[in-house]
């Protein structure tokens, strides 16, 4: 019974990520996100700050003016700092898996 209800469980889970992975590439379709900036390697420190192109930065800038002077929203604040700072996270610890594979599985030095 107990092995039953942890199958389904298993499978729920995984119907709940698929989906919640489906629905985010539909958003990102919808928003014209579906190219993410190309992940960097440098000698120094293995870990790049992510590139974005200048119109790119141009309208966040305007955006963030304009938010600025009509009001403060403390949730939009809060969800564009943590989802910024989960996106530096995840592309160093991608910069470093690709090195380490570059490094380690190839052997590949510098």
């Amino acid at each position: 019974m107990a092995k039953k209800w942890m199958i389904q469980l298993g499978l729920f889970f995984i119907a709940v990520l698929l989906g919640a992975m489906f629905g985010i590439q539909y958003i990102n379709e919808r928003m014209d996100i579906s190219h993410p900036a190309p992940l960097e390697q440098t000698a120094a420190d293995h870990i790049v700050a992510p590139t974005h192109p200048e119109s790119t930065r141009v309208d966040l800038v305007a955006k963030q003016e304009q938010t600025n002077e009509e009001n403060h929203n403390f949730f939009s604040e809060a969800a564009i700092s943590s989802a910024s700072g989960l996106e530096n996270v995840s592309r160093g610890m991608l910069n470093r898996l690709i090195y380490a594979i570059d490094v380690g599985l190839n052997g590949r030095e510098e």
